[in-house]
């Protein structure tokens, strides 16, 4: 049964991020884009630990990396989702009420889009963009906080961190 939930998370994330990537393309409002693959990276790591949350992170960013219009170096979203994830799971086992998800969840997305920005400066990435970074961190900590409150029950049935092994 492990297994099962496994590879369901597995499929949830890849929908995910064809929904990240897809949709951006697909309208053109003013209110940003969906970010729902740094909630689950972060429902996964506050639900289930560091472990749980750095493993998500690497397979969730591997998964945005190899995407078509990846316009960065390979393994830049693998390791920054994979790092938001060990720390953020990490700092939630302190706190397990639903609010702190939330805020967590923003936090982690704005964490995760300045990582990924200071990562791409670091490696001399002509598309690292830090103005455009800052203008759009408040719409993807909304957005982020958005996904995972519709995400998170669906998390909870797929990682469980009880010793039974349904």
């Amino acid at each position: 049964m492990r297994a099962l939930r496994g590879a369901a998370l597995a499929v949830l994330l890849v929908l995910a991020a064809v929904v990240q990537l897809a949709v951006p393309a697909l309208t053109s409002t003013g209110y940003g884009t969906p970010y729902p693959v740094p909630a689950l990276v972060f429902g996964a790591a506050a639900i289930g630990g560091p472990r749980v949350g750095a493993w998500t992170g690497l397979g969730a960013g591997a998964v945005l990396d190899l995407a078509p219009p990846a316009d960065h170096p390979l393994g830049q979203w693998a390791f920054v989702l994979g790092a938001c994830g060990a720390l953020l799971g990490a700092l939630m086992r302190i706190a397990q009420h639903w609010i702190w998800y939330v805020v967590g969840a923003a936090v982690s997305a704005v964490l995760a889009q300045l990582l990924f920005t200071g990562v791409g400066l670091a490696l001399g990435d002509g598309h690292a963009r830090p103005d455009e970074t800052l203008r759009a961190l408040p719409a993807v900590a909304a957005w982020t906080a958005g996904c995972l409150m519709v995400a998170l029950p669906a998390m909870r049935r797929l990682i469980r961190t009880d010793a039974s092994p349904a």
